[in-house]
């Protein structure tokens, strides 16, 4: 597949958008909406939470050079595609975990307060 400016391998029986616009449109929002709220700076972490063949993990790190992203994803085929996509981003992480429990173990401090809404995300 060819999305976000870049080749991708997936899987025969593997997810990848059914509508051939789809990659690009949401690779370019997820960028966008990261920009609208200032951006990352290197050395900064993101998470992509169930992140499949690395779409969006990918976008990220070509847009933002030195940003460390962590790729969570349960499915093992999907973690190998993302292995061979990112395979030269220095910055992505691919954790292959189911990603409730990998948020529970206690690698974010403050997840919990994020979610009842006493913590703001950047300060994970």
């Amino acid at each position: 597949e060819r999305a976000a400016g870049r080749d991708w391998q997936v899987a025969a029986g593997g997810f990848w958008q059914l509508h051939t616009a789809a990659a690009d449109t949401l690779a370019r929002a997820v960028v966008g909406l990261v920009e609208a709220t200032g951006g990352l700076a290197e050395g900064e972490r993101a998470l992509d939470l169930y992140g499949g063949a690395g779409l969006f993990a990918g976008a990220l790190v070509d847009r933002y050079p030195g940003l460390r992203v962590d790729l969570v994803e349960s499915d093992t085929a999907a973690c190998r595609q993302a292995r061979r996509n990112l395979h030269s981003d220095a910055g992505a992480r691919i954790v292959e975990a189911q990603v409730d429990r990998w948020l529970a173990d206690g690698r974010l401090p403050h997840f919990d307060e994020w979610l009842r809404g006493r913590q703001p995300p950047e300060r994970l």
